[in-house]
Parts: C-alpha cells; structure tokens; sequence
C-alpha cells in the first residue's frame, strides 16, 4: 500500500480523495432507496409514510406487503418512517446501503398499553380484537363543554357527532360508522360506571306526535353526567361489542367512567366556564326594500300588467303575482280598495319602502351560558371519597362515590348520581329560520300602535300564483313575533342513579364482582298555545276550518316515568404466565328490568291565568263537532289522558375467555343466553324473547 501512495504521489492522493468525496453526493441524489417496514414481530406495517427529512414535500408510503420504493431527492441526508400508534424511526443514507433494507418500527407503548373499560371488565388495547377507541381527561379537561356528547366531536375517527337543535339541553345525534338500520334507532347504548343506561319509553301513537305534544329532549342521552365529572370515555365500534351487550351494542358502544376520589388530603377543586354564541348572521347580501319593491315593479310591468288587462274582461287569462307590489296592483287581499287607484297604489308603496325590517335581528339574539363545577376529593388507603355539585344555566348535577376497603380482599364502590333539567323555548308551526331568510324586508314587525303587525304575503302568495287552496286566516292575519312571545313548550326532567359494586378477591387472580343499580326518571313536557295565534287557529277542530271568530287555545302535556335495575354477578381469572401468555376468563350472570310509564293528554280552550279548560263552542254543524269532540275524548286526549306503560325483565349468563400471546390476542370465544319478557300496555301483547349467540 505505501508502495503503491510513493508511486502515485502527492497528485494521486487527491484524486482518490476528489472521487471518493464525490461518491457521496451521488449516494444521495440518484439512488432508489428500497426495502421493507416490519413492526418487532416481523410483520409488515401497510401504509407506513416515508419523507426526507431534508425535502419534506418529497415521500411515498409502503404498500400491502411492508415494501417500498422511494427515489432520493437532493440533499437528503436521512429519512423519516412513521406510522400511526408506531415510534418514528430515522434512517442515516450509507452510500452503498440503500437496497435491500429493513426498517423495525416499535408500537408506542402508551398507544397499546391504554386502558379499555368495557363496562364488565378493564384490558388494554393490545389484548383487545375489537375496534375500539379511547378519549382520556387529558383530551377535554381544558375545554369549556356543556354536554358529555359534544365531547367527542372530532376526536374519534368513525363517529359522527352533530348538533341537532340549538334549544340547549337537546342532545346530539351520534353515529357510529353511520346509520345501521332504515326505520329503527341508530342511537348508541351508553353506559355509565358499568351501568347501561335504559331510556326506553312507551311509543305514543300518530296522533299524539302529530299534535306536537311529546318532546324529548332529555329523555336520550345521558344529559345527568356534568363533563368534569368524566375520567374516560371508551367507544365500542364494531361487533364485537355485541358479544358484551347483545343487540342492544347494535349501533355501538359508549363506556363512560366518572371520576374517583384519591387517598390523601382533601382537594377543592372549582372552574367555571362562560359561553357566548353569536346568533345566526345574514351572510348573503339580500335585497333591501327599496330594492325588492323595484324589482317587483318591473317583473309585474314586464310579464303581469298586460295580462291583468285582459283578465279584467276575460277570466280565463292568469297572470304572475309578484310580491307584495302584485297584490297591490291586482287589488287582492286586503287591497281591493286600491284596485284601478294607481295614485293610491305607487303611494302606499312608496311608504314600504320606509320599512327596512331587519328579521335576523328581531328574531335571534346571543346567547350567554355560564357554568360552575366544585368538587371535593380525598381519603386515607382504606376509604377514599369524591363528591361534585354542577351548576351549568338550568342544569343541576350531583354526583358522589365512595370506595370502602374493610379488609384487602374486599373492595366496595358506591355511587350516586341524580340531576334536574329545566327547559323553556318558545313554540311557532313556522320555522324561524326560514322565515328570517325568504321573508319580505318591507314587511313590518309592528303597527304604529304598538300592536303586532300581519305579514301580507307569507301565506298568500302561493294561493294568489295556484299553488295550493286558499287559507282562511285569523282577522289579526299572521305574525311571527306574536307566535313566540305567546306559545311556549316547558320541560323539567329529574333523575338519578344509585349503584354499589363490590369486588371479592377469592384467590389471586380469582375474584368476584357483583354489581347493583337503580335508576329512574322524571319527565314532563307542557306545550302551551295562545288562542291569539296562528298556530291556535289552525290547531282548531275541524267544524271550525271557515270560521275566523271561534278562537281558542291548547295545552299539551306529556307525563313519562321511568324505573330500572341491573343486578350482575360474574367471576373474573386473569392471570399471565411466564410473561408471555395470557389467560382472561369471565362468567356471570345479569338480571335487569326496566318499567316505563307515559301519559299525554291534551285539552283546548285553556286559559293560562287560571288553568281551566272546556270543550270548544260549536261554530259550523252540529253533527261535524260531535265527531270532531268525540275524536278528542277518544284517540287524542282519551278519558282525558292516555296512559301507555312497557315493563320489561331481562335474565342473561356470559361466558367469555380470551389468551393472550405476547401482548397479540389469538382467540376470544364467547356465549351468551338471553331471556326476555315484555309487557306492553294499552293496546300491546305479551311476548317473549329467547336469543342465544356464539362468536
């Protein structure tokens, strides 16, 4: 070698050195780097992303079998593999290493070593074989959210949550990979420390819904939880959750676990949050009246004067009515006195062009919620206590526990959480929403006197252009404004949850869990409709369909009770052997019944001062009244309130086991029995259910 550097000399050295410097470079901008992605068992991870980490815009992902192929980019020096529940991994390019290699990605420990609770029992992720899905205190402890539900917005891949109301308390509508049925419900079954939670109420008949007398807007959900009260929500996606719960984990699972308190001094704990929604703005840039009268006028002197002409000597020639400009011109409605009088009409118009109503600002407004949260936690190692108040506009929560350990093989948890909901929102049979957005700005909202002024050609125009039949309206006509101030729909809804749980430890790992629970639920809904109101008017019997004095109001109240219990016991081995194989076996018993209770009425001619009603007057024939009032004593508002009650008792025995290899679940049979009877009121029959299930 010293032979050969003497013989090359001083020039030789540096141009080997020249060419070797050059090398590297190239290793970096014209080579295909290629190999494999495996996880530290040897599998192949799928769609592993792969960047440089000098030229982040340049990358490509593994395909089916872990493979890749990725063309260097300038200037790279290293590489970045990374994968979703995986540790990133760094490759340093080595010239002359970049085919043929093999990158070993670990899985985050804190990803598969997260806790699941299932409602029976704890695991972890990566002893579990369904698709399941943790949301910790860690993801929503510093957010300011009113309800459990809108806790999970956009953080569960597959689970949909959207508002379906802006009446606070209504609860969002939640689907887990999409909509499972045509008819049925797709809500999820939501359990709570364990504890399903059963919301099933007696279906009322057509007639009922169709009065607008049921609402349920806290009878779904679990609207008694405050959300700082909440340790972890775990969501049960797919069907393996029906191996736990049976049919009812049809449209998926949510385990919800509160919080507990913890041994040491005692902690206060107090937050507040303060909300402000803006109201709905008018985003589109509308015509205002002077404009939406101008372009009236034109429309009706382009395609309706010439035609108006002629239909004055020949009935059989129709013409457009454009708005309120058409109406007037034609002398219809409340114009026939300006009919022929165009003088009289260009001055009235002229004067709507001074109304400019702003109807966003008139009907909506921002809303101010404010919440308050204190809670008080401590205990020693043989007791531990946690106790919270909520405070959240008209929501009330209460919610305590408190664990007991007499001796180290018993454990004892009892719970107790118990709320009131109060709801009061003003009624009207015409959306708000729409009518801000397509009603005329020249339409007044109040007459110079103060009174409520009627909206001209909300419902006439359709009739005036042959759309539909002529609506007989109430002499003070329609206005929206009064349908808010006067109708309105009230709900108060109590209810709460006891349960104690006790956990024997037998032998190690043996133990037993039994578990006790009662629930109930307290709703009323009143709906009250002011006689002064559209919604009255057209809410009256039929006899009364032509007349415009026989004016009367309504009440509708629906009454819904609610009583359940669950007493479970199961047996629980979990136990690894040799830090390689794990065995999880578990089998019990659950008897859980449920009994619910509805009575609706609704009754006219009421007077809100004193609380009384009568049956209506009669107005048209004698003969339509009496069928018109003996429908009301009879499918409607029967004897005067229609009771419909559901009890129900369900007996089921589990087994289920699980072994476990090396942290990878390989089998997971299951059985179950079920026994169900049911009892319905009203016009239901007895029936009984027997299911058996294996996976």
């Amino acid at each position: 070698m010293n032979e050969l550097l003497s013989k090359l000399g001083r020039f030789g050295i540096v141009w080997i050195a020249a060419v070797f410097l050059m090398q590297v470079p190239a290793a970096a901008q014209g080579t295909l780097l290629s190999g494999k992605v495996v996880d530290t068992d040897g599998a192949p991870v799928i769609g592993a992303g792969i960047v440089s980490v000098e030229k982040k815009s340049s990358g490509t992902i593994t395909d089916l079998d872990g493979k890749f192929s990725f063309k260097i980019p300038v200037g790279t020096q290293s590489v970045l593999f990374s994968s979703v529940g995986m540790k990133d991994v760094v490759y340093k390019i080595v010239p002359g290493k970049t085919d043929g290699i093999t990158i070993v990605m670990e899985w985050e420990s804190t990803q598969l070593d997260q806790v699941v609770v299932t409602g029976y029992a704890q695991t972890t992720v990566k002893r579990i074989t369904g698709s399941v899905a943790v949301i910790g205190s860690d993801k929503f402890e510093a957010k300011a959210i009113s309800s459990v539900d809108a806790l999970m917005q956009g953080e569960v891949a597959g689970v949909a949550v959207s508002a379906t109301s802006g009446q606070p308390g209504t609860q969002s509508r939640i689907r887990i990979r999409g909509a499972n049925n045509l008819s049925g419900t797709s809500q999820p079954l939501w359990v709570v420390d364990g504890v399903p939670m059963q919301s099933d109420s007696p279906s009322l008949s057509s007639e009922q819904l169709a009065t607008g007398g049921f609402d349920d807007i806290f009878v779904n959900g679990i609207g008694n939880i405050n959300p700082n009260d909440i340790e972890s929500i775990t969501i049960l996606k797919d069907a393996a959750a029906a191996a736990i719960y049976g049919s009812r984990a049809a449209n998926g699972v949510i385990v919800v676990t509160t919080k507990k308190g913890e041994a040491g001094r005692m902690r206060i704990n107090y937050n507040n949050t303060f909300t402000l929604s803006i109201k709905p703005q008018r985003t589109l840039n509308l015509m205002n009246s002077a404009e939406k009268l101008a372009w009236e006028d034109e429309l009706w002197n382009e395609f309706s004067a010439s035609k108006y002409e002629e239909s004055l000597t020949d009935n059989t020639v129709v013409y457009p009515v454009v708005g309120i400009v058409g109406q007037i011109r034609a002398g219809l409605g409340g114009f026939t006195k300006l009919k022929g009088d165009t003088a009289a009409q260009d001055a009235y118009i002229a004067s709507l062009r001074e109304n400019d109503t702003n109807w966003y600002n008139l009907l909506f407004r921002n809303a101010f919620s404010q919440g308050h949260h204190l809670s008080l936690s401590g205990g020693s190692d043989k007791n531990t206590y946690y106790v919270a108040l909520g405070v959240n506009d008209r929501r009330y929560n209460v919610n305590s526990k408190m664990t007991l350990k007499p001796v180290d093989w018993v454990r004892i948890d009892i719970g107790m959480e118990a709320a009131r909901q109060e709801s009061r929102m003003p009624y009207s049979s015409v959306d708000p929403f729409n009518y801000a957005y397509f009603s005329n700005p020249y339409e007044k909202a109040y007459n110079d006197d103060g009174s409520y002024a009627a909206d001209n050609t909300w419902f006439t125009l359709g009739y005036y252009n042959g759309r539909g039949v002529e609506q007989v309206m109430p002499k003070n006509g329609f206005s929206l404004l009064r349908e808010l101030d006067s109708n309105y729909s009230s709900t108060k809804n109590t209810n709460g949850t006891f349960r104690t749980q006790v956990d024997l430890k037998i032998l190690e790992p043996l133990h037993f869990v039994g578990l006790a629970s009662y629930s109930f639920a307290n709703n009323s809904t009143d709906k009250v409709v002011d006689k002064d109101t559209y919604t009255a008017f057209r809410d009256r019997l039929g006899s009364d369909d032509r007349s415009q004095t026989n004016l009367y109001g309504s009440i509708s109240q629906n009454r819904t009770d609610r009583n359940s219990y669950v007493v479970r016991g199961h047996f629980a081995f979990n136990k690894t052997f040799g830090e390689l194989h794990t065995v999880n076996v578990l089998a019990g018993a659950e008897v859980r019944g449920s009994d619910a209770n509805t009575i609706f009425t609704k009754r006219y001619n009421y007077d809100p001062k004193t609380g009384t009603t009568s049956l209506p007057s009669v107005s048209g024939p004698q003969d339509e009244w009496v069928r018109q009032v003996e429908k009301l004593n009879g499918n409607i508002s029967a004897r005067p309130a229609t009771p419909r009650s559901t009890p129900r008792r369900t007996t089921i025995s589990e087994r289920r086991s699980s072994l476990t290899h090396r942290s990878a679940p390989t089998a997971a049979p299951t059985s179950e029995a079920t026994g169900s009877s049911t009892r319905h009121g009203a016009r239901g029959r007895p029936g009984t259910l027997a299911r058996r299930n294996g996976s």
